[in-house]
């Protein structure tokens, strides 16, 4: 099985999962009886996060309250290495995940060169590899298990692809890669002179202290505190790795990263360093969403409507439909229906799919799963 190229059609003949976030965004607020089915990050903590900010700059919060210019904070990286098991050298943190990733590719790609990306995808992947002058090439994550096509990998890299783009959590599928699969690619990268980026986002649901930079040199990895802990107000980020390629992505970062914020690293340098309510507020949501999702899953199986199994970690779910309809389809059809707003597939690309996510209000995700169970059994052949 070859890989296959990016699609080279306009960009605005196909609506992206950023855009359609924000128009859905738009649409749930302006009404009020609307249910998200698209929360795939946990409900922010505001109480949690009330408290740190409670004592202001007079409290515990004013010990790590600290320069970020050049370097960033080091109460934050050094939070972050003791946490993953990393030299603090081997840290930069940036205002996001997603920035972390656009100071890497603007440093790494050469332009015109191919660069690897799985499918289906976070569309950020591809889209700042284009914009970094990339040739995208991807390679395939197959339903039903969504595993690496070492096959396709091995073929791009011998097309001259020097980097690699996963997440894991795989979004959207919410697949997790062990250690073990990520070494063996690795070793696949290096004879080849390749690097991996691995999206982290998610991978604290499965691991809160796994990070696969600390597994080979070849891999570089970007985390935030969005997704686990609901602290997307927090805008803070790393990219973590080998020193040398960080002390370079350092230099590369003074220039272009210009709002990490000294305050909202400060909060987030104390979230780090003692993350035990942080960590028992994702579980308790989980705890609550995960057996509403498991319970309609099941009977959406039962009844022939959907395939896929909801993964054990994390709050997203990928299931594949067995109803003659488009994920765009469905999500137009629920949402002129009852107001009930899931992902297309489309966004990920994979039409025979929606992306639901799990994490925040339990109620509100047992109605919506219920409408959306409703218009699929009218739907079945």
């Amino acid at each position: 099985m070859a890989f296959t190229e990016a699609s080279t059609a306009d960009p605005s003949d196909a609506q992206t999962y950023t855009g359609w976030s924000i128009d859905a965004a738009a649409k749930v607020r302006g009404r009020p009886d609307s249910i998200a089915l698209f929360d795939s990050t946990i409900a922010e903590p505001v109480g949690l996060l009330s408290g740190l900010l409670a004592g202001g700059l007079t409290g515990g919060l004013r010990s790590r309250f600290a320069s970020v210019f050049g370097s960033g904070n080091p109460h934050l990286i050094a939070a972050i290495a003791a946490r993953y098991g990393l030299a603090e050298q081997s840290v930069l943190t940036t205002t996001g995940a997603i920035s972390g990733l656009d100071l890497l590719l603007d440093m790494l790609v050469v332009p015109g060169a191919p660069v690897l990306v799985e499918r289906p995808c976070f569309d950020i992947l591809p889209i700042l590899a284009t914009r970094a002058g990339a040739a995208v090439r991807f390679v395939d994550r197959a339903h039903p298990g969504y595993d690496i096509d070492m096959e396709q990998v091995e073929q791009g890299f011998a097309a001259g692809a020097g980097l690699l783009l996963l997440t894991n959590l795989h979004n959207p599928t919410g697949r997790h890669l062990g250690d073990d699969r990520l070494r063996e690619i690795a070793a696949l990268a290096d004879r080849f002179g390749a690097l991996i980026i691995v999206d982290e986002v998610y991978r604290g649901f499965a691991d809160p202290a796994g990070c696969a930079a600390t597994l080979a040199p070849n891999i570089v990895t970007v985390n935030s505190l969005t997704k686990l802990y609901g602290l997307f107000s927090l805008k803070c980020g790393w990219v973590a790795g080998d020193a040398g390629l960080i002390a370079r992505l350092r230099a590369h970062h003074a220039h272009r990263d210009l709002g990490v914020s000294k305050l909202a690293h400060a909060v987030a340098a104390e979230v780090m360093a003692d993350s035990a309510a942080f960590d028992a507020h994702w579980r308790a949501v989980l705890e609550r969403t995960r057996p509403v999702l498991l319970a309609h899953a099941a009977a959406m199986r039962a009844d022939g409507l959907i395939e896929g199994e909801v993964p054990p970690h994390g709050c997203i779910w990928f299931p594949r439909l067995s109803v003659p309809l488009t994920g765009r389809q469905v999500a137009g059809h629920l949402w002129q229906a009852a107001g009930v707003l899931p992902v297309p597939g489309e966004l990920f690309g994979d039409g025979r799919h929606l992306r639901i996510g799990f994490g925040a209000d339990a109620g509100r995700l047992d109605r919506g799963l219920g409408l959306l169970h409703a218009l699929l059994r009218g739907e079945r052949p």
